[in-house]
């Protein structure tokens, strides 16, 4: 009878966990939920928090029973890991807990932006995305260039809806979790283009395309007839220098002629007399 009534004092000891995985924002304090129960009339002995991974140990204390939960403030990437709660008592000297405990997951905030140019009347959605859903299903606040904006645009879970976006849209967004605003996310820049200056711009660049266009044209004409002139020039100066060296020779022959014509060697005179 003492060994059936050991047996069922020990069946009322147990450790509960209400969830098996909670998610933590980096910087924020989480809770990690778990009950305890042991038989009346058995003493509580000592307990403690052990996570697997790192073999850290967080001691327990007695007073809140049976609430044995978990607080941890300023989480950091290092807190991530599989916690579990144990104790013993005098009917039970071994520890006793409950697997596989809670796994503790930490995250940050990051904005996902399909685009980060945009005209107006487009539909924009910004995302506030973690690595893990967050616990105790949090009010996600939004932000353009550090003021909130989650007042004047549609909000759904961890979305926000710019539709339409207009030229006022324009900045850096960035989102929060609500009792935690210190711990926003990156922000992340946004252009919305009017249509207006889209027109203006296009317009622009089709002029700036045909100068050049006309440019290229004019430099390959004058290019052309500066060849052209080019070759024309050396053709005349070749026929110049050729119709005077001959007339130049020809003066040069019959003045040697006419010299030797008109002049009468004393040769000449002395038989010229003796012909007389």
């Amino acid at each position: 009878m003492k060994v059936f009534l050991v047996h069922f004092l020990l069946s009322l000891t147990a450790v509960t966990y209400s969830s098996t995985h909670v998610c933590g924002l980096k910087g924020a304090s989480v809770v990690l939920p778990c009950t305890y129960q042991y038989s009346y009339g058995d003493t509580y002995l000592g307990g403690e928090w052990y996570e697997e991974k790192s073999g850290r140990v967080i001691k327990h204390s007695h007073s809140n029973y049976p609430d044995c939960s978990l607080n941890i403030d300023t989480l950091s990437d290092g807190d991530s890991g599989v916690y579990q709660f144990r104790f013993y008592t005098v009917l039970h000297l071994k520890w006793m807990t409950s697997k596989p405990g809670i796994t503790l997951s930490v995250t940050d905030l990051q904005v996902w932006a399909p685009l980060d140019t945009v005209k107006e009347g487009d539909k924009v959605t910004h995302t506030c995305n973690t690595t893990c859903t967050l616990s105790n299903d949090p009010t996600f606040i939004w932000y353009k260039n550090g003021q909130p904006v989650t007042y004047k645009h549609t909000t759904r879970d961890n979305k926000l809806h710019l539709n339409p976006a207009s030229s006022e849209d324009t900045g850096n967004y960035s989102c929060a979790v609500k009792k935690y605003e210190s711990l926003s996310s990156t922000a992340v820049s946004l252009n919305v283009r009017s249509i207006k200056m889209g027109t203006m711009l296009f317009v622009l660049v089709r002029g700036v395309m045909a100068l050049l266009t006309v440019a290229a044209s004019v430099a390959v004409t004058v290019a052309f007839v500066r060849s052209k002139r080019s070759k024309e020039t050396n053709v005349q100066s070749v026929g110049t220098v050729s119709d005077t060296y001959m007339p130049l020779q020809r003066r040069t022959q019959s003045s040697v002629y006419e010299t030797l014509q008109g002049r009468e060697t004393p040769q000449t005179e002395m038989k010229m007399k003796d012909l007389s």
